[in-house]
């Protein structure tokens, strides 16, 4: 059974290693964003693939986690029995424990400052929006009013003399 909860053990540290290269790449794909956000101009199909492959590397994460939570319940008491045993496993898992949650945090607050560049982003589309609304409606209103003047059969120009 030990050595079976050592194969487990070694499983829970790869798991973490893999977990933190998933991290590293969701943090590329952030700043990515990042940049595309703070451009002249915005380019919605980068963004959207960016977007896509956040989404792959969070189910992989997922997957990770909840692969780590399983292994993680079965070598729990083994680990807190025998600690002096696997000093060198549970060293190894905290440090990639530490560098998991810096990860975090540094992608929480990326994903804060990016929110907000969207935000300031899909008001300026939307402002867009409404101008060339306005200005397609100004137009045809402009269009109506002087095709109804001609069919009033009226004459610009009246001369007053007789």
């Amino acid at each position: 059974m030990e050595e079976t909860n050592q194969v487990y053990i070694k499983i829970l540290a790869d798991s973490l290693v893999k977990k933190t290269e998933v991290l590293r790449r969701l943090e590329e794909l952030t700043a990515w964003q990042e940049k595309l956000l703070s451009g002249d101009t915005f380019n919605e199909d980068d963004f959207d693939q960016s977007m896509k492959e956040k989404e792959e590397q969070l189910v992989i994460l997922s997957e990770l986690d909840q692969g780590f939570e399983n292994l993680y319940s079965r070598v729990r008491e083994e680990m807190a029995q025998n600690k002096g045993f696997y000093k060198k496993e549970i060293t190894s898992i905290q440090h990639s424990i530490e560098e998991i949650t810096d990860y975090s945090v540094k992608l929480q607050a990326m994903e804060a400052r990016n929110r907000d560049r969207f935000r300031v982003c899909l008001a300026s589309k939307h402002k867009e929006i409404r101008d060339v609304r306005m200005n397609s409606q100004s137009a045809a209103s402009y269009y109506k009013n002087m095709s109804n003047q001609h069919q009033a059969g009226q004459s610009y120009f009246m001369d007053k003399k007789k």
